[in-house]
């Protein structure tokens, strides 16, 4: 078939008479249309911080650079614009992220196609399955101190050391099929130029360092764990997602070994390019060439693609697991050959072992898989169809038996209430609070036009084309029912259905996103036949919705506003980019550099992937730490904490000294603390002993009797306190008062007595006074007329030193205007 030909799809595949369905297509397509004018006029999309200037302006300049060099290049020479392309991303990978990095992911991608190969042909399929293999080896040796880079090396070359002249030609062959590989018409090589220019675009973002939140934290760390330790040392009783299933994870530590950091954006970007290979072969056979790479293009330009592409994420490798594992299951359909029903169950197995966003995918997919293996019974029989079971199980289950063996709970640190874990204390459920939509008939409006509700990005940036994607999917199945077609349909949309019923975050449906490509196509394959006019249209619809895509790619999140580094091709193009970009990871390195194997809290920014020594987190992933940090209400507290845990430094952001951080630690950070280095916004501080011990009521001298005024250096206020020295009435003229539930005033003394001093007034509600640390009474303040020096006592104590606690309850009784607490004295007999 010629790429201008229009596939053959058979008459009698289509169900529907052709006039009703034209006009009720053609009905709801202007409809969405008009949803969307709606959603663009009342959204205000364009006046948010999409780009940077410098970004935008880029944009511009990478637009003129590629027009320049790619009309004349397709127009001249079309059949070397493909290989042109790849050398020069091949040559500017190799100037940007080094020779090595790139060595390290080619080698691992030919290992997995080699070996995947031995199961099946198809290219793509067999590179997926050898990753799978290779994910689930080192999971198994993961946690073993034998992760060196030879180990590795030596891995990776046994499948084509053993198989190396079949590797030669099979290189070979596809490098002539490559050459010989050339755009047709006019629609061929505009398409084609379409989503170059957006893989151009990912590429450029690929080649920056990680700085992001969940790279930095997560995906990256456990690669530079792996190379540092040799094996994973993290553990869940310190940090939750050590045992969660990280397929992913594992395949970056691999490349992470050989060929560094760069090396694992390499790879995501494959799996972005594999994800893309099985999307056009699976809309190919409805729509001619130019259609099939429009569809592509339209996809990879969702802005959230760039998202998952330019940082380190998972979802692109699940994403392609997830189509690999369906395209295995259609093939079987189609040939009857057990060996892609095989291939199905090990890649949903490794999409299993990869997130546990891979669930709903797998099981709605396995009522197709047991619908093709009863049509091919014959040629199957149960004891293969029980193989096929042991090899899902095989794949999918180590790292939930991991799980469970380390923590008792499979899927720890989720549904904690219902597989308790000694780890977390039942009633703790881990979940993203942040977002938690409902699912209604206005999500998928929502979805496109206030995106900010279902994840950590602008409105826009999930891609516009998905509200008219979802409602077409399931008019497809009206005209086509092949099993493939319905498989697609009710994958996705169910799929989707389900995580916006329990985890409503936009990023969990990146891998239901190419399934709609699939019914789209089926549309356009019938419109192409019968409504040519509206075929017309949906295409300029396809076209226009990838052009504000491209132009909303940075609005999926916060990392690329500026798209490329402009100095990525340098030798120092890192090191300035870490200064310039992401000042927390150069912090971190002077941090590493100055003060090995020393105790370090990060405070805000959890940059776990560069951070050496004993490292605490002020964060969910370290939940034990974050929760003791959100307890200490008080400076003696979090002293307790810092000297248990033996916290010497602190990196966190100036900006959020005050906004975000616990009081106890606020506190703690401004006054037993001292700034050492500081680089864009981002410090790193030592703590200072001298401080802490002068602050330390709890642990100072304790005061004789007497009577100590508000104003008194030996108490200690918790808390937002308003001092003054205007109220004559007063003892010396001076109260301090606040309405902050939790604040507190505290006093070391020796004494057996304690009274303690205050002003009855009508906006008063109520405190607590505690000796140490139990409750001797509620004070209620309340009084219509103002009653100065009023006294509450506490008598009878013990002889010897004791620690006196007012507390803040933030409540009153309802004829008070307020909830003020103060302290005018405190009197110690």
């Amino acid at each position: 078939m010629t790429g201008g030909q229009t596939p053959v799809v058979e008459r009698e595949s289509w169900e529907m008479p052709a006039r009703p369905f034209a006009v009720l297509l053609g009905l709801v397509f202007a409809a969405l249309i008009a949803v969307e004018l709606y959603g663009f006029a009342t959204g205000h999309l364009f006046a948010q911080d999409i780009w940077h200037t410098a970004g935008l302006a880029r944009l511009w300049r990478y637009l003129r650079i590629f027009l320049l060099t790619s009309v004349p290049a397709l127009a001249l020479a079309p059949r070397a614009y493909v290989p042109l392309a790849a050398a020069i991303v091949v040559v500017g990978t190799a100037l940007a992220a080094g020779p090595l990095a790139l060595a390290a992911t080619a080698l691992f991608l030919l290992s997995a196609w080699t070996l995947g190969r031995r199961i099946v042909d198809d290219g793509i399929l067999a590179t997926l399955l050898g990753s799978s293999v290779f994910i689930l080896l080192m999971l198994t040796l993961a946690r073993t101190p034998v992760n060196y880079p030879a180990l590795w090396t030596g891995l990776l070359l046994v499948p084509i050391v053993l198989d190396l002249r079949g590797v030669l030609h099979r290189l070979a062959a596809a490098a002539r099929a490559w050459r010989a590989w050339q755009p047709g018409a006019i629609a061929d090589r505009a398409a084609l130029a379409l989503l170059t220019f957006v893989l151009g675009a990912h590429w450029l973002v690929v080649l920056k360092p990680e700085t992001s939140a969940d790279g930095l934290a997560m995906h990256l760390a456990v690669a530079t764990n792996m190379a540092a330790h040799h094996a994973m040392t993290f553990q869940p009783s310190r940090i939750l997602w050590a045992v969660m299933p990280m397929g992913a994870d594992w395949a970056y530590s691999i490349v992470y070994l050989l060929g560094g950091e760069f090396a694992t954006h390499l790879l995501n970007f494959a799996f972005l390019l594999a994800l893309l290979g099985l999307l056009y072969a699976a809309v190919r056979p409805w729509v001619p060439r130019a259609t099939a790479l429009l569809l592509v293009a339209l996809f990879a330009a969702s802005p959230m693609v760039q998202l998952v592409t330019g940082s380190l994420f998972v979802e692109n490798l699940l994403a392609a697991l997830l189509l690999a594992m369906l395209t295995a299951v259609w093939r079987f359909g189609e040939t009857g050959e057990r060996k892609f029903l095989y291939a199905a169950a090990m890649l949903a197995g490794a999409a299993l072992n990869t997130k546990l966003a891979a669930f709903p995918f797998v099981l709605l997919a396995i009522p197709f898989a047991s619908w093709e293996a009863r049509r091919h019974w014959k040629g199957l029989g149960a004891a293969r169809c029980l193989l096929v079971l042991l090899l899902l199980l095989a794949t999918a289950l180590p790292a939930y038996v991991i799980a469970w063996h380390l923590t008792g709970n499979p899927v720890f640190p989720f549904l904690n209430p219902q597989f308790p874990s000694p780890l977390l204390h039942r009633t703790v459920e881990i979940r993203d609070y942040r977002f938690h939509q409902p699912l209604t008939w206005h999500t998928p409006f929502d979805l496109s036009f206030h995106t900010a509700r279902f994840f950590e990005g602008l409105n826009g940036s999930f891609g516009f084309q998905y509200l008219l994607l979802a409602p077409l999917a399931m008019l497809s199945l009206f005209v086509a029912r092949r099993r493939p077609l319905v498989c697609a349909t009710v994958v996705a949309l169910a799929a989707m259905a389900l995580v916006l019923r329990s985890e409503p975050n936009a990023r969990y449906l990146y891998s239901a996103l190419p399934l709609l490509s699939i019914p789209f196509a089926a549309l356009l394959a019938w419109c192409g036949q019968r409504q040519r006019i509206l075929h017309s249209a949906l295409i300029a619809y396809a076209v226009a919705a990838a052009g504000l895509n491209i132009y909303f790619l940075p609005a999926s999140g916060w990392y690329h506003k500026d798209f490329y580094a402009h100095y990525a091709f340098r030798r120092d193009a890192r090191e300035r980019f870490l200064d310039e970009e992401a000042p927390v990871r150069a912090v971190i390195a002077y941090y590493n550099r100055e003060h090995p194997h020393s105790t370090v809290l990060l405070v805000t920014d959890n940059d776990l992937a560069d951070a050496r020594g004993n490292v605490y987190e002020n964060n969910w992933h370290q939940y034990d730490t974050w929760e003791k940090i959100q307890n200490a209400v008080n400076l003696p507290q979090m002293i307790d904490l810092a000297r248990a845990w033996k916290l010497e430094y602190f990196i966190g952001r100036t900006s959020a000294h005050s906004a975000n951080e616990p009081r106890g630690l606020h506190q703690f950070l401004t006054q037993c603390t001292g700034t050492e280095y500081e680089q864009g916004g981002v410090y790193l501080a030592k703590a200072t002993p001298q401080c802490i011990a002068q602050a330390d009521s709890a642990n100072g001298p304790p005061v004789p009797p007497g009577m100590y005024d508000d104003f008194d250096p030996s108490l200690r206020f918790d808390g937002d306190w308003v001092h003054s020295d205007q109220f004559a009435d007063a003892y010396q003229s001076s109260v301090s008062y606040t309405n902050t539930a939790g604040a507190e005033v505290s006093l070391a003394f020796e004494g057996r007595g304690l009274t303690y001093v205050f002003t009855r007034a009508a906006n008063r509600g109520f405190a607590e006074v505690l000796i140490d640390g139990v409750s001797k009474g509620v004070v209620d303040l309340y009084a219509v007329q103002a009653q100065w020096q009023s006294r509450y006592q506490v008598c009878c104590l013990s002889a010897g030193r004791h620690i006196a606690v007012i507390r803040v309850l933030g409540r009153s009784r309802k004829e008070s205007t307020g909830a003020f607490v103060d302290l005018d004295a405190l009197l110690v007999e």
